[in-house]
């Protein structure tokens, strides 16, 4: 799946606006996808376009002389394409209102009109920039439509006493773009339950956008938004709104990352208006995370491959839809019998009620299902990012389920001597989100999510030092697998330096908690007294450390002792390194000196799978599998 660019110059001419315009479509598509641009009519003659891949072109202007080379061009896709994929793949752009018709070939696929998105964001020419990203987030949807939608589904999480005409703003704007956003006050019915909707809306959420203004922190509807989404792993956009002085603030009891994506200090219940391209921004800023969550279905699909030399056939049914026919042969029967036979559609992004009518009507289509004999296969799976009740249907007819579970599913099924358990047992989780820029923050967010779920799900036990970030997924997904002992489950250590009565009560709620004391009334001498302790938790068998930062500036990396104390104690060590920050630093030298053989047991091959991959299931399976159990 390819996408070429046919230049502007091709077609229309030299037009500053429009060049800038395919050119910044061109690099965010880079970004993402296999992208051409083609500038010449020698490019153009060398192309040979597949089946499935996209062409974006500039339409003619009015009364303008056409390239007989592009017709010719334009002639072979439409003979190439059936009429369905020229409507999808097919992207014609008007870049003035005397170039909006598509040539007649093309007559039937609506155009990308410039000047309209334009006109609807209340935008001038200098945004042309802008509307050439969004053009991009269509295009990428429509190569990758399990994964992206093009119009995303946001929930908006605010504090109404000093933030309802802010949210009311927003929702005014994202609506005027085409996206679905969710407001309680405006989405919520009378007599409707409150906290089922909104519960409901979050898990259906493609991504939040907490609007943080002065007094968000004291309200408990918001924790609660906040930590399902977190626990849910669903991105979450930052927005501190209104002054940053801590003085004019309530501190917020649960935070969704480090810092916020976004601070407007100057917008306010009384000017809830704001620049009209901030909200593309924030758009654009909620699909990168979502970017980064989303291409992991890449190595899930690479972990099922997997499962191939253990007699599993894996066949991809459609590319562009993620669908695949996975076969496994039946034992311990006498008499002959079929494989079992399960068709599954990878999504990395929350499947809508159209998606799985979708997947039916593909079913049908492929010959799996006969109007008198039933179906020819056994189960068909939609497998989803993370765990939510997102549409209603048939458990007959579709499953919905976690991508994790069911590849955790299939390696009891083929390779049961592989399930291992951690009953007992406890990893030590040491890091934090690194010094990069917010949006590779995700990463360390997925990573954390991965391995958090990972060990819950083999009855081990997380054992970490109170982070404000991770603290609540934590806690979430404990109650969520253990809903009776989660506490058992979460050893959480955190010195005296910062906690106060009220607060030590609360986290007995959530975790068993280890209080360390103050060691001379120094900060840097009570975080040492504190690692010391975590790292000798009895239940410690192994170190896994992510991000963290660096050692700039003259900072002494938190990480590094935390490393030194877990190989003083002979437990191994495992380095992320895709995660950023000091964990990246770390695991680059030691592959590069070959002293990774000093922090584990894994062969390099793996270890090099540590620094660079984000496959974090996996990555978290090779770590289980090389501890003695």
């Amino acid at each position: 799946m390819k996408v070429y660019i046919i230049h502007p110059l091709l077609t229309i001419g030299d037009f500053p606006d429009v060049t800038l315009f395919a050119e910044e479509c061109f690099h965010e598509l880079d970004r993402y996808v296999d992208v051409s641009m083609l500038t010449n009519e020698d490019k153009l003659r060398t192309i040979a376009p597949g089946k499935s891949d996209m062409i974006v072109f500039f339409n003619y202007l009015e009364n303008q002389e056409e390239s007989y080379l592009l017709n010719q061009l334009f002639d072979q896709i439409s003979e190439l394409k059936s009429r369905q994929e020229l409507k999808e793949d097919i992207i014609p752009v008007g870049s003035s209102v005397n170039s909006r018709k598509p040539p007649d070939v093309f007559k039937e696929v609506q155009s990308f009109d410039i000047v309209d998105h334009l006109r609807r964001r209340k935008l001038s020419s200098e945004y042309i920039p802008t509307i050439a990203v969004s053009l991009a987030r269509t295009i990428i949807s429509k190569l990758q439509p399990t994964l992206y939608k093009e119009k995303m589904k946001f929930f908006l999480s605010h504090r109404r006493a000093d933030g309802e005409n802010i949210a009311a703003s927003f929702c005014r704007e994202l609506r005027g773009r085409g996206e679905t956003p969710f407001r309680d006050l405006l989405d919520i019915l009378v007599g409707e339950e409150a906290q089922h909707i909104i519960e409901e809306n979050v898990r259906q959420s493609d991504a939040v956008i907490f609007l943080d203004t002065p007094l968000a922190g004291e309200s408990e509807w918001i924790n609660k938004e906040l930590l399902l989404a977190m626990s849910l792993n669903i991105p979450i956009v930052w927005v501190q709104v209104g002054s940053q002085s801590p003085e004019d603030r309530k501190d917020l009891k649960i935070k969704p990352g480090s810092k916020p994506h976004f601070e407007l200090p100057k917008l306010s219940e009384a000017q809830p208006e704001f620049e009209l391209d901030l909200l593309d921004k924030i758009i654009d800023q909620a699909f990168r995370m979502s970017r980064e969550s989303a291409k992991l279905v890449y190595d899930q699909i690479q972990r099922l491959r997997q499962f191939q030399k253990h007699g599993v056939e894996v066949r991809e049914l459609n590319k562009r839809n993620l669908f695949y026919r996975v076969t496994v042969k039946r034992s311990g029967f006498k008499y002959l019998q079929n494989p079992m036979t399960h068709l599954i559609q990878f999504y990395g992004r929350a499947p809508k009620l159209h998606d799985i009518t979708s997947v039916n009507q593909a079913i049908n289509e492929m010959g799996y299902t006969n109007s008198n004999l039933g179906k020819y296969h056994d189960t068909t799976l939609i497998l989803t990012p993370r765990t939510a009740s997102y549409v209603d249907v048939d458990p007959e007819e579709i499953t919905i389920e976690p991508s994790d579970e069911y590849l955790y599913e299939m390696e009891r099924i083929v390779n049961p001597s592989k399930v291992a358990t951690l009953r007992n047992k406890g990893i030590v989780l040491a890091g934090a989100f690194p010094d990069s820029e917010l949006e590779y923050h995700q990463i360390l967010t997925d990573a954390v999510f991965a391995l958090v779920t990972g060990i819950l799900n083999k009855e081990g036990t997380i054992i970490f030092g109170a982070h404000p970030t991770f603290q609540h997924l934590i806690f979430q997904k404990a109650k969520e697998l253990f809903p009776d002992k989660y506490k058992e489950h979460v050893h959480m250590y955190v010195s005296e330096y910062w906690l106060n009565h009220p607060l030590k009560e609360e986290y007995k709620k959530h975790c068993t908690l280890f209080p360390t004391e103050i060691n001379n009334n120094n900060l840097d001498l009570s975080l040492t007294e504190l690692r010391q302790q975590m790292i000798q938790n009895e239940k410690a068998i192994a170190l896994i450390a992510l991000g963290g930062k660096t050692d700039s500036n003259g900072h002494k990396p938190g990480i590094d002792e935390e490393i030194e104390l877990a190989r003083k104690k002979g437990i191994p060590v495992f380095i992320l390194g895709a995660v950023g920050g000091r964990s990246a630093q770390l695991a680059a030298a030691h592959l590069k000196s070959g002293t990774y053989r000093s922090l584990n047991t894994l062969s390099e091959e793996d270890n090099k799978l540590l620094m660079m991959g984000t496959d974090f299931s996996t990555i978290f399976d090779k770590i289980v599998s090389s501890l003695i159990i």
